[in-house]
């Protein structure tokens, strides 16, 4: 079997990888960029549990080399690397001999593969029993602010039986659920799908205990039930009608329980699981026809996804023109 070699560039997105010691979960501050959630983070998962894995600033051209997609585009002769492309939430990349996806409408072509997520490194979780119906109830916020709906003033505005606190996952304390009653991940209320997006905050809600509420994006639809794992809203009322529904201690402890099921088959050992299926058994066989492969073979599929690649900055020109990116 090739060996698996995670490019880790001289990008500065990559910078400190090499002096990290300890295990991911006591760095887990800085595993924020998707350079270090998915391929330092993978790197060390892999190679901390006994798989032969190596690393390095440059591709090598006898292995299986796991790349993301923004150092895959400046690679220079495609054609003498095998390269699996982390495509991350790219929507304009340069495709891989495969490419490696966090969302199933990402999946183009036979040779794309879908990974789960990685859910939160030094997770806390919340305590098991439901929140005291005398205390307020704690609504935290997961993502960037500016990237979400204005969720204060929307829940501000709001009337609920119980009083309710929002608060914010700051990247001092994102991987901290322990006082957390509701996690809110909506990031606007127009039924957007967010086809390159990953479902990583519903993996973390569940493996914290904690219920989510999610919008339309596609991510949560392929690994949660709407409505028996997680609450998925669309509107100002929907969203609101799903705080008071959470207040109810039977409906809370209903989500949470179908949550923890649900977490069984995306937890951390599923996920490397995963990954080693996929990087030893479908990327095998393609490292094989393509060691095999003729030169001008391998620069005509070069030149197949360049034209590819193309086509999707020409559709993100358009988009844009349009005003719908």
């Amino acid at each position: 079997m090739a060996g698996i070699h995670f490019v880790m560039s001289d990008r500065t997105e990559f910078t400190g990888w090499a002096e990290l010691t300890g295990s991911v979960h006591e760095n887990w501050h800085k595993f924020v960029r998707s350079e270090w959630a998915w391929l330092v983070q993978t790197y060390f998962e892999l190679r901390d549990t006994g798989y032969d894995v190596s690393a390095s600033a440059v591709a090598d051209s006898q292995k299986v080399n796991v790349m993301h997609a923004d150092d895959y585009v400046h690679l220079q002769n495609k054609d003498l690397f095998f390269v699996a492309v982390v495509v991350a939430d790219r929507r304009v990349y340069f495709p891989g001999n495969c490419s490696l996806v966090q969302n199933h409408n990402q999946l183009v072509s036979k040779a794309d593969y879908w990974v789960p997520h990685w859910d939160q490194p030094g997770l806390i979780p919340r305590p098991s029993l439901a929140p005291d119906p005398d205390c307020i109830f704690n609504v935290a916020f997961a993502g960037i602010p500016e990237n979400s709906i204005e969720l204060n003033r929307v829940i501000e505005q709001a009337a609920f039986a119980r009083p309710v606190r929002i608060s914010m996952l700051s990247p001092h304390r994102w991987n901290d659920f322990s006082d957390v009653d509701v996690l809110v991940a909506v990031r606007d209320l127009n039924g957007k799908k967010h086809p390159e997006k990953p479902p990583t905050k519903l993996f973390n809600a569940w493996a914290a205990g904690v219920p989510f509420v999610g919008g339309m994006d596609s991510a949560y639809e392929q690994v949660g039930k709407p409505g028996i794992d997680y609450l998925q809203v669309s509107d100002q009322t929907q969203l609101l009608n799903a705080i008071s529904w959470l207040q109810d201690g039977d409906n809370w402890s209903s989500l949470v329980g179908a949550g923890k099921q649900a977490s069984e088959k995306f937890n951390r050992r599923k996920t490397r699981e995963t990954w080693l299926d996929v990087l030893s058994g479908p990327v095998q066989e393609q490292f094989k026809a393509w060691e095999y492969s003729k030169r001008y073979s391998r620069l005509q599929s070069v030149f197949v996804r360049f034209l590819r690649f193309n086509g999707m900055r020409l559709r993100r020109r358009y988009l844009v023109y349009r005003r719908r990116y």
